[in-house]
């Protein structure tokens, strides 16, 4: 593993938020994290030799694993990704390639992409090398999105407009 850098990489494959992830990366790198963000699509349609993915996951002390098993490169991809330190699989097929599930993990990182913010995807980069036994403490658990309570039942508009009558 890489010892002067801690690098955890994201695959994905299906359109993520790079403009986030790109925030993030620079807030994590302030804290000596490297980030990788991978579209499964666009290491499949680059032409062979001119990719440079197992460089990318080389050095890799978590992966998250949401590739598509119908891209021709899953199964290469799983293989990368099962080299990691600790690799969390997301979806069936990247359960079944990588034969781990570890479910509130899952859960916990997912979280971190649900609430929208970039230092929410940061921290599920943390959050991912913590696991790998990188980092020593977890970040703290997942912020809710912004917009959290707006459709809340103890919170709706009916209850507070027709409450006192």
């Amino acid at each position: 593993m890489n010892e002067n850098n801690r690098r955890v990489v994201f695959v994905f494959g299906h359109s993520t938020l790079f403009n986030v992830w790109e925030r993030a990366i620079a807030i994590a790198k302030e804290d000596g994290i490297e980030i990788a963000v991978v579209d499964q699509g666009a290491i499949n349609r680059a032409p062979a030799g001119e990719t440079e993915s197992a460089g990318i996951f080389e050095q890799a002390d978590a992966v998250y694993f949401a590739g598509i098993r119908y891209f021709p490169n899953f199964e290469s991809l799983a293989s990368l990704c099962g080299k990691a330190r600790y690799a969390l699989p997301s979806g069936m097929e990247a359960i079944a390639a990588l034969g781990v599930q570890d479910e509130s993990a899952l859960r916990r990182v997912e979280a971190h992409f649900k609430s929208g913010s970039v230092d929410e995807f940061a921290n599920a980069a943390r959050f991912m090398l913590y696991k790998a036994g990188v980092l020593q403490e977890a970040p703290p658990e997942p912020e809710p999105p912004l917009l959290c309570g707006i459709y809340d039942p103890a919170h709706s508009a009916e209850k507070t407009l027709f409450s006192n009558l």
